[in-house]
């Protein structure tokens, strides 16, 4: 699983909501997510229980472009649950957005700061 935040320039301004790639093990495109809740897929990380598998996506779009390099307190956490069965592209079963308010801003050099593991203690 990947994310994708598009923009034409490479600048904030221009970024477009994103999505999520699903990708075969030998990196073939097998499914794309997008629509609400994604919206600017920054960081990832999941965890699996068997054939189920939770992934926990930050979203950096709520406010960010608009706020410019000012800090603004919209960045959100999705968690999309998945179930796999056998050589089948996993299939989804939820999303839900399950918390909000974190900071983030746009960056010249890192197109946007947002909650990531690291930088929300950071940036207040």
């Amino acid at each position: 699983m990947v994310g994708s935040l598009p923009t034409s320039d490479g600048k904030a301004s221009t970024a477009q909501a994103g999505c999520l790639i699903v990708l075969s093990p030998t990196g073939r495109v097998v499914r794309t997510i997008s629509g609400p809740p994604i919206n600017g897929p920054w960081d990832m990380t999941a965890v699996s229980f068997g054939p189920f598998t939770e992934l926990f996506a930050t979203n950096v779009l709520n406010g960010t472009v608009a706020g410019g390099e000012t800090v603004t307190h919209g960045g959100a956490v999705v968690r999309i649950g998945f179930i796999s069965a056998g050589c089948r592209p996993p299939a989804l079963i939820s999303e839900q957005v399950i918390a909000t308010g974190f900071p983030e801003r746009t960056d010249p050099e890192a197109l946007v700061v947002g909650p990531t593991s690291r930088s929300c203690a950071r940036m207040g």
